[in-house]
């Protein structure tokens, strides 16, 4: 009887374990996810050398009030003043990468307090990205395109809303 009940704590006490290992995980996907980054482009077919404006939705879907950086700055992955970065991958899934001396120079505006926003509940902010600014697709065929927007603290921004959001993949053609 004794062996039966300290076997009986063991197993309470191990399964009382995995489900807050699995709570924590399912707090920290969801911690993940307090911001939701839409696309919408107008269309999915674009010639060589024409724009390619894609309209980026930031969307505070927490119930808390978050402080975000608005500034939607666009870099390269690998650069340390950005807040959106593009991954696009061709047809066959083969990740287009651009060699350094072929990315475009971009003059990163200064980060300032201005562009720190309370983000309510519910609440979001629109800006339009131009994907061509940095990106010349010079290959006709289909792309996939993954917005990632990461806000990066600065001067005086405790509190600042640090994890990544990536969007859903938009598809577009490069065609004559």
């Amino acid at each position: 009887m004794f062996k039966q009940t300290i076997l009986s704590i063991l197993i309470v006490i191990q399964f009382t374990i995995m489900s807050c290992n699995d709570s924590s995980q399912s707090i920290k996907h969801a911690t993940m996810n307090k911001l939701l980054l839409q696309l919408e482009i107008e269309k999915n077919k674009f010639s060589l050398n024409e724009i390619i404006n894609i309209r980026a939705t930031l969307v505070n879907q927490s119930p808390d009030t978050l402080l975000i950086n608005n500034g939607f700055l666009i870099g390269y992955e690998e650069e340390e003043d950005r807040e959106i970065y593009f991954k696009i991958f061709s047809s066959d899934g083969k990740r287009y990468d651009l060699p350094k001396d072929h990315q475009a120079d971009i003059l990163p505006l200064p980060h300032t307090q201005a562009n720190m926003q309370q983000l309510a509940s519910g609440e979001y902010i629109k800006n339009n990205i131009e994907l061509t600014l940095i990106y010349q697709l010079k290959e006709y065929g289909k792309y996939k395109v993954v917005v990632f927007y990461e806000s990066k603290p600065f001067g005086d921004t405790e509190g600042i809303y640090q994890n990544p959001v990536y969007s859903d993949t938009i598809e577009i053609e490069i065609v004559k």
